[in-house]
């Protein structure tokens, strides 16, 4: 029966506070996190049963566990292979620390992964290839390491089979190397590689072969070059976030705007640019666009209903 290895495969959860005054602050806080907590690896208790274990009602095998936010400690052991049905894993904002097990890889039916706001070090493996039903992975504030460019690379989709992932999230970890081109991620609609250590220039087919992207955030890291025209007009032209700030970017910032496109937000500050393309402005909601936010150092901006309050501001 596959869902008792959740009882070896992770820690047990620590216990909270409980001092009179924390019960007296957080009474509400405390009913639910002993409803859904102290659930979790309860001996005599069915693990279909537990608070976030979602079994199929035939089989009675495990397909969904859902232990976000739970206090969950120590490390994903080996076990975790057993669990051969999972559809659905989210272990996000616990205390799990450790390597990502390579026999999380082995869950081929794995379609959504939530490790953010932990404590995982290591490298991605580029056994992620076997994820070929995964819509979304989000992995975010954690400290891996190692080249983005191995991982992806044998994650992008095959020649006659593109990946179903949606949502890629790898924020706030210590990534390096280029960002790979030929990914092919044609159903991703967000993908955030911000606050990493990557290097090299911007892929310049990513705006010709993500025609679904909707939110791209590649801020805080070391990238160089100028930015490919085909930035602006991204997913079609229905590109609606864009952060490219505190960076190495340098030259022009293409104008080459479209009237589908539907921008809102523009973060280009902390980088080396000469200028921006005055056709930006007309990207703005007092013009013919929707875009409200544009974040640029002084001196390079002439849309001055948009940069005037932000000119010159920094966001670390």
């Amino acid at each position: 029966f596959a869902i008792l290895s959740v009882d070896y495969a992770l820690e047990r959860p620590m216990k909270p506070d409980r001092s009179q005054s924390s019960l007296r602050i957080k009474a509400q806080e405390d009913f639910t996190y002993f409803t859904k907590v102290y659930t979790i690896g309860v001996k005599h208790v069915d693990e279909c049963e537990w608070a976030g274990v979602i079994c199929h009602n035939v089989t009675g095998v495990a397909t969904e566990l859902r232990f976000g936010n739970s206090f969950l400690a120590g490390s994903i052991g080996p076990e975790i292979r057993l669990l051969k049905e999972l559809k659905i894993l989210d272990l996000g904002q616990n205390m799990l620390r450790g390597r990502i097990p390579e026999e999380l890889y082995d869950l081929v039916k794995l379609e959504e992964l939530y490790l953010y706001q932990n404590q995982f070090t290591g490298t991605l493996s580029p056994r992620m290839n076997n994820w070929w039903n995964m819509t979304r992975f989000h992995a975010s504030h954690n400290a891996l390491t190692g080249s983005l460019a191995e991982a992806l690379s044998a994650f992008k989709s095959g020649a006659d089979v593109i990946r179903p992932i949606e949502y890629l999230n790898l924020y706030s970890n210590q990534l390096t190397g280029t960002i790979p081109r030929s990914l092919r991620f044609r159903m991703l609609t967000y993908l955030d590689l911000g606050r990493n250590q990557l290097n090299g220039t911007l892929p310049d087919d990513l705006g010709d072969t993500f025609v679904e992207l909707r939110h791209l955030f590649l801020d805080h890291n070391q990238l160089s070059g100028t930015v490919p025209y085909s930035y602006m007009t991204v997913g079609n032209g229905r590109l609606e976030s864009l952060s490219l700030d505190h960076n190495k970017l340098t030259g022009w910032v293409p104008d080459n705007y479209e009237y589908l496109n539907k921008m809102n937000q523009i973060n280009l500050q902390g980088n080396l640019f000469e200028g921006i393309g005055k056709k930006i402005c007309k990207m703005s909601v007092f013009e013919e666009g929707e875009l409200v936010e544009l974040t640029t150092d002084c001196g390079i901006c002439d849309c001055y209903q948009l940069c005037a309050s932000s000119c010159g501001e920094i966001v670390l």
